[in-house]
């Protein structure tokens, strides 16, 4: 098995994981609510509608499990096409956020640069330690590519209520210098 067969492997355990611990825990959860109910007073109809909110919660675990595996292969399939299978290809990794902006675990991997095989070990944006976890839409792209087109990351407009902006990437395409990236391989 290749690595980023065994990476693979690892996300989709993982996030088969998930969903197992959350289906174990509705269960205990209607258990519970059949319990309460019938202690309270309850009548089937309240016990039922009451079970029928804690099964919902297993759609939203199995599709942040699938969104988190199909996040992970389209990113796997990008880096394999680009790398063509080299490991020792380097790539950066792009913070591009979602509609709550950028978490501050993928601000700080912005720019972050590895080797196709260490982002393999490390985890790839949908299955990375980060603090959006399986919800996360950044990127990672060849590192000469990084260095022409700088992804920066700066506060957008302030809230409603005047509070700070989201942090937001910003794509500027530019002739000057760039700042080196940090490379995280030596």
């Amino acid at each position: 098995m290749t690595i980023k067969e065994k990476k693979l492997s690892i996300v989709i355990d993982t996030a088969l994981s998930d969903l197992f611990m959350g289906v174990e825990q509705v269960g205990l959860a209607v258990d519970n609510i059949t319990k309460k109910g019938k202690l309270n007073g309850w009548t089937v109809a309240q016990i039922n509608a009451m079970k029928i909110i804690e099964f919902e919660k297993i759609k939203k675990v199995a599709k942040k499990a699938i969104e988190g595996v199909v996040q992970s292969a389209g990113v796997l399939g990008d880096l394999e096409r680009q790398s063509g299978g080299n490991y020792d290809e380097k790539f950066t990794w792009v913070a591009t956020g979602a509609k709550g902006g950028i978490c501050p675990s993928c601000v700080e991997l912005n720019q972050t640069v590895k080797t196709y095989g260490n982002w393999l070990l490390f985890g790839l944006p949908g299955s990375a330690p980060t603090y959006c976890g399986s919800a996360c839409v950044c990127g990672l792209i060849k590192s000469d590519e990084a260095l022409k087109n700088p992804v920066i990351i700066e506060r957008g407009p302030k809230g409603p209520r005047g509070g700070k902006g989201k942090l937001i990437s910003v794509y500027e395409k530019s002739d000057k210098p760039v700042a080196p990236a940090k490379d995280l391989n030596k």
